[in-house]
């Protein structure tokens, strides 16, 4: 019972730190800005596409910009093809901005998050969200592991 009291108070302080940390507005001159906008996407999408989404709000922390930044470098290393073709696509969007906000409500949005969503002539038909960025932070090659298995997993259902 002592040994899950002591996991049970460690998870919690370890969640409270990143989430003040979160909280915490950067200095926006050291802040690469997100574009908000799709990696290599030409302007006639594939009738089928995956698109990753990298929701993010106003508020930047370095977990966050780790978090966008990581998984766009994990795309760019294993799905340039994809990318180029635009079978796959990476939007980095900010869910603070009005034209965004139904992105909460649909996936259950409560902190910055990694969607991969199945496109099907302009219709999503499925989606999964990558919950375990948070746990591989600072983690470079296991955090685009996770990324990329997910990824090819999710192309293959």
């Amino acid at each position: 019972m002592k040994n899950y009291r002591f996991k049970s108070i460690v998870i919690t302080i370890a969640l409270l730190i990143t989430f003040i940390a979160c909280a915490k507005k950067s200095d926006p001159s050291k802040v690469p800005p997100s574009k908000n906008n799709e990696t290599a996407v030409s302007k006639n999408l594939p009738d089928t596409h995956i698109v990753v989404y990298y929701f993010l709000t106003n508020q930047r922390c370095r977990s966050c910009i780790y978090l966008e930044n990581t998984t766009k470098a994990s795309l760019d290393q294993n799905f340039a093809d994809e990318l180029k073709k635009g079978n796959i696509v990476f939007k980095a969007v900010n869910i603070d901005e009005p034209q965004n906000k139904h992105f909460i409500d649909e996936y259950g949005l409560f902190t910055k998050s990694v969607i991969v969503s199945s496109m099907e002539k302009g219709v999503q038909k499925k989606w999964k969200n990558l919950d375990k960025i948070w746990d591989l932070i600072g983690q470079d090659d296991v955090f685009k592991a996770y990324i990329t298995s997910e990824l090819r997993t999710f192309i293959k259902s």
